[in-house]
């Protein structure tokens, strides 16, 4: 196709986007483009995902590929979810003349992405009954998102970065990758409407919220739908964006720390990497263990449970610093009413029932409890010393793991340098990362406590309570929440 008819806006450099049937593309893909919109015709049982730029789509990918091919979905360890769900128009069609011969899957549906707006493909679609999954975004964390996108792909011409400005400016005015963005959403918002059984349109922030149900509804959906709960669970997990508590925090508090030999977290794990100093440290020695300074600079990292009641005179004779993270005091019940029954799984009948263990919690009688204790301490004394305590929850730090990583590597004195070194952090202490490698999926028992290795990776989810609790259960911990928090104006907890 000859581009120089086409209207055409100054992009990135010495870039340029040009504009077909009202839309920004990239030059390079405009013929792919028209291959996709001329010669793919979909199967009945095609499914086509469909995103914006920057809104979700590589996690959609891997639930989708999961939802689809249960049996094989630890591919996901292996291969990139861009491979396993290519796009179609800048893969499989890519450098075809001719349209490429895509066979018909033995079982399961063929599953492809793409960027390309309705209004290009109403042909396509509207003459077929395969599947489509519209993933959008809120337009102002979508802008942001392509703004960090660009200019990291650009990163070796820095002076021809786009400033946030200029990057708003374009967004606004629809020149943007496969913009406008709201022509784009509109379109398949409208075709979902008209077709509810052939097209499906979710928000990331729903899925974001409720992840679990997410996949049950894409489930059926696309014909698939699941019989066990747990086989949901296991898809939520193994492509979730979220990640685990403690064991979470140590792992980005090591990579922080040790950028160069993070490498470690593949092969050991996190607690094995960041010691407890009752559980580890000092479990077996009559005197006090001589702890060693590191050989470099780097600080020595360690772990606890202890509560600040115990350590005040430790804790305020130093200037060392502590990061505590709490989190909602029903998630941590059904947290550890989970861990307490799988560190016991050998002896079922000595299993705590959940009403049980909701006594016992509200009772203030649990591993190193009273909870609201626990947390008052830690949090009192943030606000006291600032400099030296930092205080995190980990829903904050789920909702923005990439700002809290910056966050930490200020407080620690090490500040980063590069977003990359931030991306690469999250990405790597991610739950679809860590759980993947062996030592965190090992049944076998650690030296120091009677629970294996793959006990102390769960769901991490925030909300999972709902899935559990009565609701006079929840209502008796939000009232307990009230008299403790709310009552000091720490407005935490419900």
């Amino acid at each position: 196709m000859d581009l120089s008819s086409l209207p055409r806006e100054k992009w990135l450099g010495d870039d340029y986007l040009v504009q077909l049937g009202g839309f920004w593309l990239l030059p390079q893909f405009v013929n792919s483009i028209k291959r996709v919109i001329n010669h793919y015709d979909p199967l009945p049982s095609d499914v086509i995902l469909v995103t914006f730029p920057k809104t979700g789509t590589t996690w959609l990918k891997s639930l989708l590929y999961s939802i689809l091919n249960r049996p094989s979905k630890n591919k996901l360890v292996v291969e990139h979810p861009h491979e396993l769900v290519p796009f179609l128009e800048i893969q499989v069609f890519a450098e075809a003349d001719e349209p490429p011969v895509l066979a018909a899957p033995s079982d399961a549906p063929r599953l492809f992405a793409t960027h390309i707006p309705y209004q290009l493909l109403a042909k396509t679609l509207d003459s077929s009954p395969c599947k489509v999954v519209y993933l959008t975004r809120n337009p102002k964390d979508t802008l942001v998102s392509l703004w960090h996108f660009v200019n990291k792909w650009n990163k070796e011409n820095p002076d021809q970065s786009w400033s946030l400005d200029e990057a708003t400016d374009r967004f606004c005015r629809g020149v943007s990758l496969y913009g406008p963005y709201y022509d784009h959403v509109i379109g398949y918002k409208e075709l979902s409407l008209k077709r509810p059984e052939n097209v499906m349109f979710v928000t990331f922030e729903d899925m974001l919220k409720d992840p679990h149900d997410y996949v049950k509804k894409l489930g059926d959906f696309l014909g698939c739908p699941f019989e066990e709960e747990d086989e949901v669970d296991e898809i939520v997990k193994n492509c979730s964006i979220e990640v685990l508590s403690t064991t979470w925090l140590k792992s980005i508090l090591y990579s922080i720390l040790n950028r160069s030999s993070r490498h470690k977290l593949a092969v050991e794990h996190p607690h094995d990497l960041v010691p407890f100093l009752e559980a580890q440290v000092f479990a077996e020695a009559d005197e006090p263990l001589a702890l060693a300074a590191p050989s470099d600079d780097r600080p020595r990292l360690f772990a606890t449970h202890l509560p600040y009641q115990l350590l005040t005179k430790t804790l305020d004779s130093s200037e060392c610093k502590v990061i505590y993270l709490t989190r909602n005091p029903k998630d941590v019940l059904v947290s550890l009413w989970h861990f307490v029954n799988k560190w016991n799984m050998e002896n079922p009948d000595r299993s705590w029932s959940l009403d049980e263990a909701t006594d016992k919690f509200c009772d203030g009688v649990s591993l190193c409890g009273p909870y609201y204790d626990h947390v008052l301490g830690y949090k009192e004394l943030s606000l006291k010393r600032p400099k030296n305590v930092m205080f995190v929850t980990f829903e904050e730090m789920l909702e923005d793991p990439h700002g809290y990583v910056k966050k930490l590597g200020d407080f620690l004195g090490c500040p980063f340098e590069e977003e990359e070194e931030v991306d690469d952090i999250v990405k790597n202490c991610s739950i679809e990362v860590l759980s993947s490698y062996d030592v965190n999926k090992s049944k076998e028992s650690t030296t120091w406590f009677p629970s294996p290795y793959n006990s102390f990776f769960r769901k991490g989810k925030i909300g999972d309570y709902k899935n559990y609790l009565s609701n006079e259960s929840v209502q008796r911990i939000d009232t307990l929440t009230k008299e403790r928090f709310h009552s000091l104006g720490f407005m935490y907890g419900i």
